[in-house]
């Protein structure tokens, strides 16, 4: 119809309306519902395409939401993460502190192993020297006894003897 009315140079209103006054609006009608419809196929590919831009959008939007809610829960793993790695951490020094105080105690026990042996040494020969005086006690009561009874009355020389001879008889 475009090509075949309109583009004719003789099909317009002031020509139809001076012909005929009830066809002329009747052309400037035509003329504007053909002048529509171009314009509705001209812009039914960009209403297409806002159509599908929209709907894009609305996609990236849902997709936007479902990955700030994972960006979300994963921001929630790394917090509960680092808790757990906080707690690790505090876990781990105290385990450390407590190695520290049992290194301390094994240190402090067996330096008192060391001493205590040491102590059961002079003990044991201190024991020994008991015994070894014990063995003798008769014998050394009985020389200090007569070595006062007998030996207080005589100069230095006789008593050396006295005792020197004592002693000789007793370790017979």
């Amino acid at each position: 119809m475009k090509t075949r009315y309109l583009s004719n140079p003789d099909y317009n209103f002031e020509k139809v309306n001076r012909a005929s006054m009830a066809c002329g609006p009747m052309v400037k009608w035509a003329i504007a519902q053909i002048e529509y419809a171009d314009m509705l196929k001209r812009v039914e590919p960009l209403r297409n395409e806002l159509k599908a831009l929209e709907d894009q959008a609305q996609s990236n939007v849902t997709a936007g939401n479902g990955v700030r809610d994972l960006i979300a829960q994963l921001e929630k793993s790394i917090a509960s993460y680092k808790e757990e790695y906080a707690q690790l951490i505090s876990q781990a020094q105290a385990i450390k502190t407590d190695l520290e105080n049992v290194q301390a105690k094994v240190d402090r026990s067996i330096a008192l192993l060391k001493s205590l042996v040491i102590e059961r040494e002079r003990w044991e020969a201190s024991s020994e020297a008991f015994r070894s005086q014990m063995s003798t006690i008769v014998g050394d009561v009985l020389l200090s006894a007569a070595f006062i009874a007998y030996g207080g009355y005589f100069d230095q020389h006789y008593r050396q003897n006295l005792f020197s001879t004592w002693t000789t008889h007793l370790a017979a």
